[in-house]
């Protein structure tokens, strides 16, 4: 008896040796926590943050599909969208979210007026906007966050506001932000009992970090040792289509601006065969003008992309090139080098400038005549306003087409999922006629996790499942 006893606690002990669940998961993250709590050097540090500790009343996927999360269901008939809330839903303090909370949290954000929402009971309330119905899904998909007033800047990483996601935050310092497990949250206990955000000033102190074992997970945009990763079995590597394109973009209000025909012959200059084979481990499909690879246009254009007549031009004539890339993204460090290769093969004096996202506000942008970034691709055509609109303040490169700006405004009234097809395929003949930008392409997050960890979910979901996640011994 004593010897099956001892049998069974060596098989016990051998269990919870095998898998932890008192482990804490590290991730890496480029930055670091300022007096604002900004998680600089990179938007989707604040984004991965968030994620790990609330929830949206809906989730949108890198495909644009929206998944439910704290919102069980939407029916939509006539002007109206009737919400159904999980009733499983409580923020961290035990306050339930009800119909009455989720509408305060939409008035508060000025997403709706009062008389717009109409609350039927305790878990189900009625949307009827007056305008704008277009972007009701994604203010459905914002994260619903209970904060008091007046809140100071540390206020996000202290237990003075209140979330429903399944960690919230233990401690932190200028150098980590350590998050524990809420027990509670309605999708189910959390697997690890804590997760680490540890910040590195670069991309090399990050990754030197991962190989010596102090980090299970980092973004890995621009490492050079991609093949390497993939052939070894410490690290498991997870491809995301990223939801930006990368687009080189011409500055209208630079001091030497180009014409129409030197940036037809700049467009020509590019292959998608030869962007593929130089970025083969970062390319993932092909951008066709702004457009989502979701749209209807994007694939109707995808095989024979609309290219503008072009004529040889005396590169002698072209005004040298200032080109800004941010090097927050090392995936645009990579192809400033090789856009500047390839004019410079051509004879065209091009010169390269960094610059940093997180510095976006103070740029001098009539410094440059092209400017290489990434831009956010959507399904809903009016969100293009932000980009092309000379009415825009995030317009930076100064770009001003009356007709552009008509199919856009249009947009904003038109809900007839055909007549803004037909809108979304006007603005691109526009764009391809004009030749405000070069459309590169959609390139792919690259994540390296170390084979401790197990995510047990999709790729694309990974960080609204972290309450899935398990390590390894």
């Amino acid at each position: 008896m004593r010897i099956y006893k001892i049998f069974v606690f060596i098989i016990i002990f051998l269990k919870f040796s095998i898998i932890s669940f008192c482990e804490r998961i590290n991730i890496g993250v480029i930055g670091e926590i300022n007096e604002t709590v900004n998680l600089s050097n990179h938007e989707g540090n604040m984004a991965l943050l968030s994620d790990l500790l609330f929830n949206s009343g809906l989730n949108k996927n890198r495909n644009n599909s929206y998944i439910p999360d704290i919102i069980e269901n939407v029916e939509f008939s006539g002007n109206s969208y009737k919400i159904t809330l999980n009733r499983n839903v409580a923020f961290w303090d035990g306050t339930e979210v009800t119909s009455s909370i989720f509408k305060e949290d939409l008035l508060n954000k000025k997403f709706f007026t009062s008389d717009e929402i109409q609350v039927q009971n305790r878990y189900t309330l009625i949307i009827s906007p007056k305008r704008l119905q277009i972007y009701t899904y994604d203010f459905l998909c914002t994260k619903l966050i209970k904060m008091p007033a007046p809140a100071s800047p540390q206020a996000f990483l202290t237990n003075n506001y209140q979330g429903t996601g399944p960690f919230t935050v233990k401690e932190f310092n200028e150098n980590r932000i350590i998050l524990i497990k809420n027990s509670k949250y309605f999708k189910g206990k959390p697997k690890v009992d804590e997760i680490g955000l540890l910040f590195y000033k670069s991309y090399y102190d990050e990754f030197s970090a991962l190989m010596r074992g102090e980090i299970d997970l980092i973004y890995l945009a621009g490492n050079s040792q991609v093949k390497w990763l993939r052939e070894n079995s410490d690290f498991k590597i997870i491809d995301i289509s990223f939801p930006f394109f990368i687009t080189l973009r011409f500055n209208f209000n630079s001091a030497y601006p180009l014409s129409l025909e030197q940036r037809k012959f700049l467009k020509h200059l590019f292959s998608q065969d030869e962007l593929k084979s130089v970025f083969n481990d970062y390319y993932s499909k092909p951008a066709v003008g702004p457009l989502s690879s979701d749209s209807e246009i994007y694939r109707k254009y995808l095989s024979g992309n609309l290219n503008s007549s072009c004529s040889e031009i005396d590169v002698n004539e072209m005004p040298e090139l200032n080109m800004l890339y941010f090097e927050d993204l090392p995936i645009l460090k990579k192809m400033a080098f090789y856009i500047q290769d390839k004019f410079i093969r051509l004879g065209i004096k091009t010169v390269i400038h960094p610059g940093k996202y997180s510095e976006f506000n103070s740029i001098d942008f009539s410094k440059y005549n092209i400017i290489l970034c990434t831009l956010k691709s959507d399904v809903n055509i009016s969100y293009y306003h932000y980009i092309y609109s000379d009415r825009s303040p995030q317009n930076f490169i100064g770009y001003s087409n009356p007709e552009v700006e008509k199919i856009i405004l249009l947009s904003f009234v038109e809900y007839d999922p055909e007549k803004r097809r037909e809108l979304e395929e006007m603005l691109y003949l526009e764009l391809m006629k004009e030749v405000p930008e070069i459309f590169l392409f959609y390139p792919k997050e690259l994540y390296i996790i170390s084979s401790k960890v197990n995510l047990n979910c999709s790729t694309e979901e990974i960080f609204n499942n972290s309450h899935l996640w398990e390590k390894y011994k």
